[in-house]
């Protein structure tokens, strides 16, 4: 038991500092709120105290000057292990409190209210307290407004948290996809200088041409990767809906990735149902074909077979892309559609992957009022994935709604 209590406070002292805010500078929208409890709930003081293992740390005060008190088995350390309200209406007698400098010393606290500060994950961070110099008692009304004060301060310390994790993650991944467009960009400034060098050699300026080719083909997939979830994330994209034959709209996206399936000596075979009309967007739509189609390559072995099946089924389209490639267990299944995840599979002929295409994919699948899902029996026996569509247009053209939830939740992952 003694174990797992300590086991416990490591894990909420990771919590708190992984929040990044003990010893920050102060400010203003914190001490509106301690301002607010100390007037509303009319106390000399109010306090956004956080609990580190051998101190009281002070995000905000009213009505006291000192910044930090040493840790005391009592008040503070006690109202952070309570699932609500907490409450000492007379310290002086109260044995939970009479033994505290707070008591005893010079501030003579005699009244202690607080609201424990609980982040997403359920670790207590510290408290929303208020303190008076006489005994009292709250009334519902007053515990009702400490508690709504104390859920303003927690959205406050969360968004925060995104704010700091968003500037982070963003510096972290645009390293990674200007190392990702550096190779790219490399090989395309030297095989214009072999060009050059060699241009009355048309065999090696035609080889030369494929790698420059190719090249820009990686570094524009990259770039439109980005840019799409840039524009998922800011819900600046629209729906265009048009009615077409999807069957013959997959054979064209097939046959402009024959040449690398080629390459790695994979087949691709198609097998889809003619003359069904679908009302969607086409460029979103080839999108999310191209996305899935272009992945079962990259990840598959060489000489392996690529299917992609199209039927139609209760008023529904269903496009499937199955490979024989390194597949996932139920652990990598949980990250596929996140944004930038990326499994332990690696391409098999040394692509590049952002680590964006499955997010967006599901993402403009969804904004079809479809599903996504992906299916595998274990490592290395291939994946399965299922995109199905309504075949009658079932939404209209909106801005794609980005929440904040959604964005904390994927930064968890």
């Amino acid at each position: 038991m003694i174990a797992k209590t300590r086991d416990s406070e490591k894990q909420r002292l990771n919590a708190l500092k992984r929040y990044g805010i003990l010893d920050s500078p102060a400010e203003s929208v914190f001490d509106e709120f301690t301002k607010l409890a100390a007037n509303i709930l009319n106390v000399p003081i109010a306090l956004i105290s956080l609990v580190d293992s051998n101190r009281f740390w002070f995000k905000s005060k009213y009505g006291v000057d000192a910044d930090q008190v040493e840790f005391h088995p009592s008040l503070c350390a006690s109202a952070i292990r309570s699932n609500g309200f907490y409450e000492i209406q007379d310290a002086e007698n109260d044995p939970r409190a009479n033994t505290s400098p707070l008591v005893t010393g010079e501030l003579g606290l005699r009244f202690y209210a607080a609201y424990p500060l609980k982040s997403r994950e359920g670790y207590n961070l510290g408290t929303l307290c208020v303190i008076d110099k006489k005994p009292r008692k709250f009334t519902q009304a007053e515990k009702e407004t400490l508690r709504s004060l104390r859920n303003l301060v927690m959205d406050q310390i969360e968004l925060r948290f995104l704010a700091k994790e968003t500037y982070m993650h963003h510096n972290r991944m645009l390293g990674i996809f200007a190392h990702d467009l550096k190779n790219p960009l490399a090989t395309i400034n030297m095989a214009s200088d072999i060009i050059q060098k060699k241009k009355n050699n048309p065999e090696v300026v035609a080889n030369m041409c494929k790698h420059i080719k190719k090249s820009s083909k990686n570094s524009l997939r990259i770039i439109n990767e980005l840019l799409a979830s840039s524009e998922l994330e800011s819900g600046e994209f629209k729906m265009k809906f048009s009615k077409f034959n999807v069957g013959e709209f997959l054979k064209e996206i097939v046959e402009n990735h024959l040449v690398p399936a080629r390459r790695k000596g994979q087949s691709l075979k198609l097998c889809a149902e003619n003359n069904i009309e679908i009302e969607a967007d086409k460029g979103k739509l080839e999108e999310i074909a191209d996305n899935l189609i272009s992945n079962a390559i990259k990840f598959s072995p060489v000489k392996k077979q690529i299917k992609i099946d199209l039927h139609q089924n209760n008023g529904n389209v269903i496009l499937q892309v199955k490979d024989e490639g390194p597949g996932f267990n139920k652990s990598e299944k949980k990250k596929l559609f996140k944004r930038f995840s990326k499994l332990k599979a690696q391409p098999t002929g040394g692509e590049m992957s952002t680590g964006l295409g499955l997010f967006v994919a599901k993402c403009l699948v969804e904004a079809h009022n479809g599903s996504i899902s992906a299916e595998s029996d274990g490592k290395n026996k291939g994946a399965t994935f299922t995109v199905e569509l309504p075949i009658e247009r079932a939404t209209s053209d909106k801005k794609k709604e980005v929440k904040v939830e959604d964005v904390l939740q994927s930064l968890k992952n």
